[in-house]
């Protein structure tokens, strides 16, 4: 499918390695951050930080700039907690639905008649 490199970007997708999805979020974030939109880049770095806690350096980076930033670098260390607790929890109903889903495979094929 992907030749280029042995096809590692498309070996790490099926691997699950969020790292590519990271890279882009903060490198997209930092193109915001020239353009001066920095409410956006405060939004694509919390997003990449919900991942890996990394990224929440950049939000210093806000700081160094001309522009006024304070009030969207506040926004963004204020709700990344309340954006980390959304994802903890749908990552443990997930958790919780694919174990009751296990234990109930493994119950219908235990009471199963053998033929």
């Amino acid at each position: 499918m992907l030749p280029a490199f042995g096809a590692t970007l498309y070996i790490d997708l099926v691997a699950g390695n969020i790292t590519i999805l990271e890279q882009v979020l903060i490198w997209g974030g930092l193109i915001t951050l020239l353009n001066e939109r920095t409410w956006l880049f405060s939004l694509l770095n919390v997003v990449a930080a919900l991942f890996k806690t990394t990224p929440l350096l950049f939000l210093a980076l806000a700081t160094a700039t001309s522009f006024p930033t304070t009030r969207y670098l506040q926004y963004s260390l204020r709700y990344y907690p309340h954006f980390l607790v959304v994802l903890v929890r749908i990552l443990l109903l997930r958790l919780i639905n694919r174990d009751r889903n296990a234990d109930a495979t493994t119950a219908t094929a235990a009471t199963a008649p053998a033929t």
